[in-house]
């Protein structure tokens, strides 16, 4: 699998040798939250909730970004939703689950948290919310801080 594209903000720091450092026609759309989708409940609804504000706030989200951010949210609320079923049942059969032949198989919810927490850590590193994502991201500069070296930078 090829790495994913260098965002152009972060070209424009680095640099690079083989071409220009961004395309003069590359969109910019505004920083906006976007409306969680209508089918989002539960746990998903509140992981959405929990980061939405957030990433809004450090510019890395706009409103085209609501589908990839409700893949996140829904596959996040899938793995909660899944680990609280686990919990329930307790004991062995958290772990395995006796199929008709009465032979012993590992419990299908394990299956689907493993899924769905892989799905939700690709889509988090998209979307800047791991460690390794916010370094890959360019977030715009906050007007009005300033520390004792502002007055030598713009």
């Amino acid at each position: 699998m090829a790495r994913p594209r260098k965002p152009t903000a972060l070209r424009v720091v680095t640099g690079g040798r083989t071409r220009p450092y961004h395309s003069k026609a590359e969109p910019k759309p505004a920083s906006r939250a976007p409306a969680p989708p209508p089918w989002l409940q539960g746990p998903a609804l509140a992981a959405w909730n929990s980061v939405v504000g957030e990433l809004v706030a450090l510019g890395c989200v706009t409103r085209l970004d609501g589908p990839l951010l409700a893949a996140w949210a829904s596959a996040t609320g899938r793995a909660v939703e899944a680990e609280l079923m686990l919990n329930e049942l307790g004991g062995r059969d958290r772990l395995l689950v006796e199929t008709a032949h009465g032979c012993a198989r590992i419990n299908p919810l394990i299956r689907i948290v493993n899924d769905s927490q892989r799905a939700a850590t690709h889509y988090a590193g998209l979307l800047g919310l791991t460690p390794s994502g916010r370094a890959s991201l360019a977030a715009p500069q906050q007007k009005g801080r300033t520390d004792e070296f502002s007055e030598f930078f713009d």
